[in-house]
C-alpha cells in the first residue's frame, strides 16, 4: 500500500510540472524547512511518549491500510530528490520547447 501512496505523490508532482505550477518547486526549500522542523518536533513527541509508556504491556492494533498510503504519499511529495529531478525535467522540457535552444529567464529559476 505504501507503493500506491508513493505513486500518487509522484503523480501529483508530475501533474504540477505538466500544468506549469512551478511555484511548488520554487517554494520547496521553504516547505522542506518547515517539514524538517515539524518532523523533528514529532520525533521528540514520539520519544516522550515512548519514555512515558516504557514497560507497559498491551496489544496494539495493526494500522489501517490508509496509514500506509498516506505515509507513502507524504514521503514522495516531501522527498527533496524528487523535487530536484522534477526541476531538472522541467528545465529540459522548457529547453526543448524554446526556439533558440536557450533557457528562458523563468526556466532558470
Amino acid at each position: 500500500m505504501t507503493v500506491l501512496g508513493s505513486t500518487l505523490g509522484n503523480a501529483v508532482l508530475i501533474a504540477c510540472i505538466a500544468l506549469g505550477l512551478n511555484w511548488i518547486l520554487r517554494t520547496s526549500a521553504e516547505v522542506f524547512e518547515i517539514l524538517r522542523w515539524t518532523g523533528a518536533a514529532y520525533l521528540v513527541w514520539l520519544g516522550i511518549q515512548a519514555w512515558r509508556h516504557a514497560g507497559e504491556q498491551g496489544q496494539v492494533a495493526p494500522p489501517r491500510h490508509r496509514v500506509y498510503v498516506s505515509r507513502g504519499f507524504l514521503v514522495a511529495v516531501t522527498n527533496p530528490k524528487t523535487h530536484a529531478i522534477a526541476r531538472a525535467a522541467n528545465k529540459a522540457v522548457r529547453l526543448c520547447r524554446s526556439r533558440d535552444g536557450k533557457l528562458s529567464s523563468s526556466a532558470a529559476s
